[in-house]
């Protein structure tokens, strides 16, 4: 497995060029936002009617985006399907979007097997979304410090420095596939050609303050 590694310079200018690997996907940066992180929030509520609620109201499917394939050659985008009746676009899929279809599974998977009732989605795929929950955590490898007061919660309320969720959602907003989850009998094609209100569940995240 190759990895690629920046040097100091390449840090100092990380637009530059000569700063990214030829295989890495060129896309805009999204602006900042300072975001406190709650140990107790209703996503996690032990309230099972409330915190369903919210994590089924989850769009995972606007993460779908159709994108020009010159576009995508030019700024380093792999090839990816044509999405029917759209000729000259791709279909792609925002890495933020994927993390959350990922978390919603391993969420009903534990919620499955607490509840003792029969598997939803095959062992296989909810390995393979540990795995890539692994993998986003430590590609991003955040280094905020937690303060901690001895009673086992750590940064309850504490500021983060995130990217505006606001702004991703629009972009996939304004570059939509049209694409949705599928449902039993439902052909991969007929998941086209129906776009969805522009929202994604995700619109209220809490208190956000401004950046200074």
């Amino acid at each position: 497995m190759a990895i690629w590694r920046t040097t100091p310079a390449s840090l100092a200018t990380p637009n530059a060029p000569d700063a990214q690997p030829s295989g890495l996907a060129r896309v805009e940066s999204l602006p900042i936002e300072f975001i406190p992180f709650y140990w107790n929030t209703p996503w996690g509520s032990p309230n099972a009617s409330e915190a369903d609620r919210l994590w089924e109201n989850i769009n995972t499917a606007h993460g779908h985006i159709a994108i020009d394939h010159e576009f995508a050659a030019k700024n380093h985008w792999p090839s990816s399907m044509d999405i029917p009746g759209k000729p000259g676009k791709g279909l792609y899929l925002l890495q933020a979007y994927h993390q959350l279809h990922c978390l919603r599974i391993v969420r009903a998977a534990y919620l499955t097997l607490k509840r003792q009732e029969l598997p939803i989605f095959p062992s296989d795929h909810v390995l393979h979304c540990f795995d890539a929950i692994r993998q986003h955590i430590m590609c991003h490898a955040d280094n905020t410090p937690l303060y901690g007061l001895g009673h086992g919660i750590a940064g309850d309320g504490q500021l983060h420095q995130c990217r505006d969720w606001n702004a991703l959602r629009d972009y996939a907003t304004k570059n939509t596939a049209c694409f949705r989850d599928g449902k039993p009998g439902m052909s991969f094609e007929d998941r086209f050609g129906v776009c969805d209100d522009g929202t994604d569940g995700l619109e209220e995240r809490g208190p956000v303050l401004p950046v200074s």
